[in-house]
């Protein structure tokens, strides 16, 4: 059996991964937490790969930049790429058969996923995004993972989540709110809405979308872990 490696941007990502593995029959993978940073995300692909892992992953949320891609909708991408153009392809057949699996119970899209060293954080920034590199979808950790696996020559999947959607831009108290180590501070989001309680709509339908991509990462963890069906 290949023992996986798996990379999460934020620890509510990771979260999700360690209930699910318990009481697993088989062995659970290795998950880190790259807390939204490039350079995280490669060290830990790279520790994890030192440590015996056979495959790495790349788990959690990302921005659509395809408005046809509602909050919820499941990425499982053919390929990862940056602004510059470079790309990786997701291992094919690993893939497909996450996708067969995943396709009765979220809608499922296999769009190019961009990653970038800043969020995304308005509509027009995405569509600026979308148009510079044809990708339907963006985070900022898959392609170190990707870079990694592919120096390494071991396979690699990304598994996505839409949390806001292509026309939803970020509002600054959940920008604000990140913090070093990938954990949410809800105190960052309150004082920022006591000094801008405006934003406090978009924040709501920001949390309603969140819930939405929660459920599906859940759901295809439930299904696919520990080893996502790679064999």
């Amino acid at each position: 059996m290949t023992r996986i490696g798996i990379v999460t941007g934020l620890k509510f990502e990771a979260a999700i991964l360690k209930r699910v593995c318990r009481g697993a029959r088989v062995e659970a993978p290795i998950i880190r937490c790259a807390a939204g940073r490039a350079d995280t995300a490669e060290r830990a692909a790279l520790d994890m790969l030192d440590d015996g892992v056979g495959a790495l992953v790349s788990f959690g949320i990302a921005g659509a930049l395809d408005p046809s891609l509602a909050a919820g909708t499941l990425l499982l991408p053919e390929r990862i790429t940056t602004t510059d153009g470079t790309t990786h392809p997701t291992d094919h057949d690993w893939c497909g058969r996450l996708m067969s699996a995943q396709a009765s119970h979220a809608p499922v899209s296999t769009a190019m996923l961009v990653s970038v060293a800043e969020p995304a954080a308005s509509a027009a920034a995405k569509r600026t995004l979308a148009e510079a590199t044809g990708a339907g979808a963006v985070d900022m950790e898959s392609w170190s993972v990707a870079n990694i696996a592919s120096s390494r020559n071991v396979p690699f999947l990304a598994v996505r989540a839409v949390a806001d959607e292509a026309e939803q831009g970020l509002p600054r108290a959940a920008l604000v709110a990140m913090q070093p180590d990938g954990s949410i501070s809800i105190g960052r989001i309150l004082a920022a809405l006591l000094r801008a309680p405006w934003q406090t709509g978009a924040l709501v339908r920001l949390g309603q979308n969140n819930k939405r991509a929660k459920i599906t990462l859940a759901r295809v963890a439930q299904r696919g872990l520990p080893r996502f069906e790679f064999d």
